[in-house]
């Protein structure tokens, strides 16, 4: 995610400061966005034993069991930006297109 910005973070941290949840994730309408979420260290040893066991390991699935908040953010061109992921080299270019740099 190489376009987060700093209000984001910012946001993320004061809301989960405020509530009491294992894990805060960023959500825009149903789409979630586990890589920027927080996670508590408390948390730890029910994430080892899930990736211990034999099932799907869908990261909702982990999210069953653990204490989750979600953060809602208005779909926007700037949120859908900010969250854009470069998972291949063609995300390259769409984040180089995003900054006007391509």
């Amino acid at each position: 995610m190489p376009l987060l910005q700093n209000k984001l973070i910012i946001r993320l941290i004061d809301f989960y400061n405020s509530h009491r949840c294992d894990v805060l994730v960023p959500r825009i309408n149903k789409n979630i966005e586990p890589l920027h979420a927080i996670y508590n260290i408390s948390i730890k040893r029910t994430l080892e034993e899930y990736l211990k066991g034999d099932h799907d390991y869908a990261v909702r699935k982990f999210f069953k069991r653990v204490n989750v908040s979600y953060l809602q953010f208005k779909e926007s061109e700037e949120t859908i930006n900010v969250f854009t992921n470069i998972n291949s080299p063609s995300d390259i270019s769409v984040v180089e297109k995003i900054l006007k740099i391509g």
